[in-house]
């Protein structure tokens, strides 16, 4: 399963930062651009974009409990609507829910000409409708 050894992989690089391994690589975290917090705080801020795929999310929070590894996860509306319980069971393992729009539209027009400029009929009405759906 690709998706599992990608995940695992970034769990382990997750863990050596976490663990105070550094960069496996160079070794040195000083070219590391820091936007947030102290430079030498072996903290990380883990985020994912949870709710496309329910065996997915499920494979990550699995890792997470195990590892003892709490995150933000970006959820829609809609996943939080159809996943009522598994929502709860985030709140409680300590995850933070983030608001991902109610449907997760495509805003920008990536897809067509990979650029991100906004789809016209984006307006500041339309996101409002999205967020407090």
């Amino acid at each position: 399963m690709a998706v599992k050894r990608i995940l695992l992989s970034i769990l382990a690089a997750v863990m050596l930062v976490l663990l105070g391994r550094q960069d496996a690589s160079s070794g040195d975290m000083s070219s590391l651009e820091v936007k947030r917090g102290r430079r030498g705080s072996k903290l990380i801020a883990i985020t994912f974009d949870g709710g496309g795929n329910i065996g997915a999310t499920c494979f990550i929070l699995d890792i997470l409990e195990e590892k003892g590894v709490t995150c933000t996860i970006f959820l829609t509306g809609r996943f939080i609507r159809n996943n009522p319980a598994l929502v709860l069971e985030m709140v409680r393992d300590g995850h933070e829910i983030g608001n991902h729009t109610y449907s997760h539209p495509h805003l920008t027009t990536w897809s067509t000409n990979r650029r991100h400029d906004t789809h016209p009929g984006v307006t500041r009405e339309f996101l409002h409708l999205q967020i407090s759906s």
